[in-house]
């Protein structure tokens, strides 16, 4: 006889079936296997609206993505996050009381506003394209553009309802749209404004 592991209740499944990747609706005991007819989705895609996921721009070809990784993993996303990270962010700090603010809380804040993760990664994606001589400036532009439209579609349809829980998101991306727009090269020169990073 199996044992019967415990199986307490949660908002998006037990620990237990998420561990496992399966379908859990917290009805069966534990020991019985939960039905796998749709694809499980990561807690993450759960929590978000429709529309909003980052998933759905994938800038790179998959010749340019290892084969073997995970199919709900964007590497092309993971690099902007990472050039956000290491030194995009510098471009919005003035000084040592504002690095803590646009290197740690503005991402912190993105994990739970899509709007402001699509706002950093089109910036991420434009700091790359102005400072790297690379011949995949075309496809980072683009990439920019396309995080760009869907930042602020999601920002437009919440400009009627801003609350506690998103003003500092609000603000942040207004802020990143501002150097966003004098970034952008709209010329085939892309020397210029961020090019000092």
């Amino acid at each position: 006889m199996a044992l019967r592991r415990p199986h307490r209740k949660s908002r998006h499944g037990c620990s237990e079936c998420k561990r496992r990747r399966v379908k859990c609706d917290e009805t069966r005991p534990a020991h019985e296997e939960p039905a796998r007819s749709k694809p499980v989705k990561s807690r993450s895609e759960r929590s978000q609206p429709p529309g909003s996921t980052l998933g759905t721009i994938n800038p790179f070809d998959s010749s340019d993505q290892d084969n073997n990784s995970n199919p709900g993993l964007n590497l092309g996303d993971l690099e902007l996050m990472m050039q956000w990270c290491n030194s995009t962010y510098q471009v919005l700090t003035r000084n040592e009381r504002t690095d803590p603010v646009w290197r740690l809380r503005v991402p912190e804040e993105a994990l739970s506003h899509p709007f402001l993760m699509h706002g950093i990664l089109a910036l991420s994606a434009v700091h790359i394209a102005r400072t790297r001589d690379d011949h995949r400036r075309p496809t980072y532009l683009n990439t920019a553009v396309a995080h760009q439209n869907q930042a602020l579609t999601s920002f437009r349809g919440l400009l009627n309802d801003i609350n506690d829980s998103n003003t500092k998101a609000m603000f942040a991306l207004s802020s990143v749209v501002v150097v966003y727009a004098f970034g952008f090269p709209h010329s085939p020169d892309l020397k210029g404004f961020m090019g000092v990073h």
